[in-house]
């Protein structure tokens, strides 16, 4: 449950050509993570084209946090230091991990061949919407074609019938089966054109300059949330959890976030729900059994439940 390791541990990278991007490929696919980056993978493996694929994997969450300039390598510090500083864990072996995870992502997609096609397989929420335009930046003066494949909406498509309805959030969320699919139908669409990939990377600059650090998507637009948007779900998710099991009992923290990111229609992540969570503690909102070095440590309830 805790995607704070999404956010600061290493991306475990399986020892074959088609998940190196130091080794001879012939196609990229750029994924925003680890969990995503895996399906895919298994994937093309099973599709039986003897191309080589690299896949580059952003291990982060785009929807929280700062982005200030963060295409600029001089200002990444700024993003890691506030993850570090509110996410748990924030240890400086994790987020040195996650600065070298990043830099390596930014370099493989800078560094890239030109002739190799790209593919972005992003989702319709704020954290992918965001990392497609950042990728589009960095490739701004590429002469790569590139396909935007929007797999959330495109699964959608395929499965939802009148009976039975498919909601994915994030590409994460979309099962290994699908993402066959996914693939099968890639070869058959067009590239982005450079109007709509300057379009992007200029919306890109745009968003880097919001200093928003909680970010929705909406009818194909970002939202720029307060901080705190989410604490009265944390508080009504709390006050359910007690009335079922009693107004006295003290609720795990991460069933709790678990119970939250079950009704929020954004993807946040449990980092972000967690860091909100422990500042509804500090505010003498919530009372807490334990010690919050990570959500499975202690258990919160409402300061006003007795």
């Amino acid at each position: 449950l805790n995607i704070v390791s999404t956010f600061l541990t290493e991306v475990q990278r399986e020892a074959d050509p088609a998940d190196s991007c130091e080794a001879a490929y012939q196609e990229l696919h750029v994924v925003f993570s680890p969990s995503t980056a895996g399906a895919l993978k298994r994937a093309l493996q099973g599709s039986g084209s003897n191309r080589k694929a690299a896949v580059v994997t952003f291990d982060d969450i785009f929807s929280v946090g700062p982005l200030t300039r963060l295409h600029e390598e001089s200002d990444r510090k700024n993003r890691r230091e506030w993850l570090s500083d509110h996410l748990n864990p924030g240890h400086d072996d994790d987020l040195e991990e996650y600065g070298v995870d990043f830099e390596q992502a930014v370099r493989e997609i800078q560094d890239r061949n030109d002739a190799i096609p790209i593919t972005i397989w992003y989702g319709d929420n704020a954290h992918e919407q965001a990392g497609l335009r950042f990728v589009l930046f960095l490739l701004r003066n590429s002469r790569n074609p590139v396909k935007l494949i929007d797999a959330t909406k495109r699964t959608e498509q395929t499965f939802n019938t009148r009976n039975t309805r498919i909601d994915d959030r994030h590409t994460g969320e979309i099962s290994p089966k699908k993402w066959a699919l996914r693939l099968n139908e890639a070869s058959s669409l067009r590239t982005c054109s450079p109007e709509e990939k300057r379009r992007l990377a200029d919306e890109w600059l745009h968003l880097s300059e919001q200093p928003s650090l909680l970010r929705g998507w909406k009818d194909s637009r970002f939202l720029h949330m307060e901080e705190d948007a989410f604490d009265s779900d944390i508080i009504d998710a709390l006050r359910d959890l007690q009335r079922r099991k009693g107004h006295d009992e003290y609720i795990h923290a991460a069933r709790v976030i678990g119970e939250v990111l079950g009704r929020l229609d954004q993807y946040v992540g449990d980092g972000y729900l967690e860091y909100r969570l422990r500042t509804l503690i500090y505010k003498g909102v919530l009372e807490i059994k334990g010690v919050p070095r990570a959500m499975r440590y202690y258990r919160v309830r409402l300061k006003n439940a007795r």
